[in-house]
């Protein structure tokens, strides 16, 4: 399989990744991602990985499913340690026990273990910042997905509720949960500031969600 780099060349994906990474700074400071230990998981082209290393010093791991992609990613990331995982299963001793922090963006839904790759972030970390695509009914399920470059690897995927996520965020540690719902982090199809039982048309629409879990 080639690469095929439409999917992250919309104009909509770079303005998604700059207002995700907006928001994290806004939230957490400069000062936190100073020289600190952090690990993207799904990390696709690792572009994500690739600005906090340039403007934090940050000392980024990245893991993505697709071993197409590690050319790419080592070209953003020429320092940084990438690691091939499919976060399906357990997480390997490749990872290192301690994290800073953990992004988690744009996986979850992908992946049909998905408590359980939750409880492996949380053993590695005190701060993840994470998001996904949620049901907008608030109800969790599991589907499948079209196997490409963007989708589950096994084409097992998932949509999990609001409540549930934030559940599984507590049960593995996480004692501050925070969403924002802001219209900050809307770009193109991807919305974050929408309201439950609303009149959205989910198949044009991302249904999306934003947390900051620490504990």
């Amino acid at each position: 399989m080639s690469i095929n780099p439409f999917f992250f060349q919309y104009a909509s994906y770079d303005e998604w990744r700059k207002n995700r990474i907006a928001k994290l700074y806004e939230i957490m400071g400069d000062e936190f991602f100073q020289n600190s230990n952090g690990l993207e998981v799904g990390c696709g082209f690792g572009q994500i990985s690739q600005f906090l290393t340039e403007r934090s010093q940050t000392n980024m791991t990245c893991s993505e499913g697709r071993k197409i992609y590690l050319k790419e990613i080592k070209k953003n990331n020429p320092q940084s340690n990438v690691i091939i995982h499919n976060h399906n299963e357990l997480w390997s001793n490749k990872f290192e026990s301690h994290y800073d922090f953990i992004i988690h963006w744009g996986l979850l839904y992908h992946l049909n273990n998905w408590k359980q790759d939750l409880s492996e972030a949380g053993k590695r970390t005190d701060v993840l910042f994470l998001e996904t695509i949620v049901d907008i009914n608030n109800v969790t399920s599991y589907i499948t997905e079209k196997l490409g470059y963007d989708q589950a690897l096994d084409g097992k995927g998932s949509r999990q509720s609001t409540d549930e996520v934030e559940n599984e965020l507590k049960l593995n540690g996480f004692v501050d949960v925070k969403r924002y719902d802001d219209k900050s982090l809307n770009a193109g199809h991807h919305l974050y500031d929408w309201t439950e039982n609303a009149n959205i048309n989910v198949s044009k629409y991302g249904t999306r969600r934003f947390w900051i879990a620490k504990k």
